[in-house]
């Protein structure tokens, strides 16, 4: 049942405050803080974020016809982030403060030129001014698919609540303020999973590929979708001839467009694992041996799991649920420990939310409490107003929750699970499967 019109309003002022808050600690607090320590720590000339070597590469490609992965296209990057060049004898030398300089490659697949081509006619200022915003409504279109695919029927200003508190929170505003592509990553694998619902399956399956411009956040839901169309191959081939058919077209117009370049975009990944090495969080809870084994197991387990559920409807809530643990692991398994790339939970989190009279009290609590973390933090902060010190860390007090969530979520919603089991919460939607 919809609360009242009154309560509705209510929410909706609460979650426009929230949003509001958030954002003036992050540029009044958050923002100032962090450029101080990156004028302390790195020779940062400038700080360019993560698009503009993706755009830099594109225009690079298009307009010169060179590969984004040559030599004379790092050497721009880095002089815009640096001033200089990043060359073999900087490896020779002690790092700076425990950590070589991000050699600030073209660190993804050819392809996510065809994604940059729209802006490379601009000049970057306005991209980079622009890019904030395109992000953040890419994000509640996520979390607007994430409803959709639940069948979740919300009235307008509780769907709109729900939007800005995910455009508030902490893994969201990362993102957008890092001009992060992991949140049009989200974005692709949440429309996937709504167009399987609604049994567009080669749309399904071209999403799925356009996913694959950070394949380390793609490859395990992928993994799951492409099980799911071998459990009823007949009805279901469009999904993998979808994704297929795609991969084809990018790999192949980028063989095209910049020869050679598989073994130039693999070569870049072993030298960025050199001078940006990241790590999950399994990795970091039990220790590298120790954590990659069990990241290997969590991703083999995920894998057996779904050939069990290989024959769920389309439409039906299992398939939704199979679908959220598989990001939920994806975050746990791979080298995704940067909050931004914690965007993966918003369909996680809708479902916990979807699910809220079957959770625990303690787990309601636990779940509530950890958001209003945030909003209390940045609230405190704002008023506060700490002053500017690098060896402070009080600016980073409203993200710590975040850093947890990824071990939260899976708990709340098998909790969901154990209380009713999904054979008796299965729901069939409007568009059929084919059955």
């Amino acid at each position: 049942m919809a609360p009242c019109f009154g309560k509705q309003i209510l929410f909706f002022c609460l979650s426009l405050c929230v949003c509001v808050v958030v954002w003036l600690d992050i540029h009044k607090v958050l923002q100032p803080w962090i450029e101080a320590q990156t004028a302390h720590k790195s020779q940062l000339k400038a700080q360019m974020w993560d698009l503009y070597p993706r755009w830099v590469g594109a225009r690079d490609l298009f307009f010169f016809g060179r590969s984004p992965y040559s030599i004379e296209t790092s050497h721009e990057i880095q002089m815009a982030f640096y001033g200089r060049f990043i060359t073999p004898q900087d490896f020779t030398r002690p790092p700076l403060h425990g950590r070589y300089d991000d050699e600030q490659r073209f660190a993804y697949p050819i392809y996510v030129v065809f994604l940059m081509a729209p802006t490379i006619h601009l000049d970057f200022a306005q991209v980079e001014s622009w890019a904030p915003l395109a992000l953040g409504i890419v994000a509640a279109a996520t979390a607007l698919f994430a409803v959709l695919l639940l069948d979740w029927n919300l009235p307008p200003l509780m769907l709109a609540s729900l939007i800005l508190l995910v455009v508030s929170s902490p893994q969201i505003e990362q993102g957008m303020r890092h001009q992060q592509l992991s949140i049009v990553v989200s974005f692709a694998l949440t429309v996937a999973g709504w167009c399987v619902h609604k049994n567009h399956l080669a749309t399904a399956g071209f999403m799925l590929a356009v996913a694959t411009i950070k394949p380390q956040m793609a490859l395990l839901p992928i993994a799951w979708f492409l099980i799911w169309a071998v459990g009823e191959w007949s009805r279901r081939w469009r999904l993998l001839g979808g994704f297929a058919g795609t991969m084809v077209v990018f790999v192949g117009v980028g063989e095209v467009l910049a020869p050679g370049w598989i073994g130039d975009f693999i070569a870049g990944l072993e030298a960025y694992s050199h001078y940006f090495p990241s790590t999950s969080i399994l990795r970091v809870i039990l220790g590298d041996t120790v954590g990659i084994i069990m990241g290997v197991f969590v991703a083999l387990a995920m894998i057996a799991l779904g050939w069990t559920r290989r024959a769920v409807s389309g439409n039906s809530l299992e398939f939704v649920t199979m679908f959220a643990f598989f990001l939920m692991m994806t975050i746990l398994a791979f080298p995704l420990m940067t909050i931004y790339n914690h965007s993966l939970l918003v369909l996680p989190a809708m479902l916990v939310l979807h699910r809220w009279r079957n959770l625990p009290k303690v787990s309601r609590l636990l779940f509530a409490a950890l958001i209003a973390w945030t909003w209390i933090a940045s609230a405190a902060l704002g008023l506060i107003r700490p002053a500017i010190d690098i060896t402070n860390k009080l600016p980073l007090l409203p993200g710590y929750p975040a850093a947890i969530m990824p071990l939260v979520l899976p708990a709340l919603l098998y909790g969901t699970l154990r209380r009713i089991p999904l054979s008796d919460a299965r729901y069939e939607l409007a568009v059929s499967d084919g059955r």
